[in-house]
């Protein structure tokens, strides 16, 4: 009956064995193919855009109507004629303040060499 207990205890001990050693197996295969995904991943995503920034955007724009494009031109059109209406009063009075200043040297050079 030994032999047959030394057997029964060599079988179950090479099972017990083998089992634990393809569950550690299995284990370590699968945290490592789970970092290979993870590093596919990250490769990937370095190499070709994500698809999330080729996406359209969800809003739409909406024009203005015709009315309201109209009174836009008219504004900037105005605001153009009003800059341009204060520039040339600017340069008038600046061209006015310097002939005042030329004549008044000039009336004085005269009056101080009669």
């Amino acid at each position: 009956m030994s032999r047959i207990h030394g057997f029964v205890c060599g079988v179950v001990v090479a099972a017990a064995t083998a089992y634990t050693g393809l569950a550690q197996l299995q284990t370590t295969s699968l945290r490592v193919s789970s970092g290979l995904r993870q590093i596919e991943l990250l490769v990937d995503d370095l190499v070709t855009p994500p698809e999330r920034a080729l996406e359209q955007p969800k809003y739409t724009v909406r024009r203005a109507g015709m009315a309201e494009t109209m009174k836009d031109l008219w504004n900037r059109e105005l605001e153009a004629s009003v800059r341009w209406l204060q520039d040339t009063q600017s340069m008038r009075m600046w061209m006015r303040d310097t002939t005042s200043r030329a004549w008044k040297e000039i009336r004085d050079l005269s009056t101080d060499g009669s």
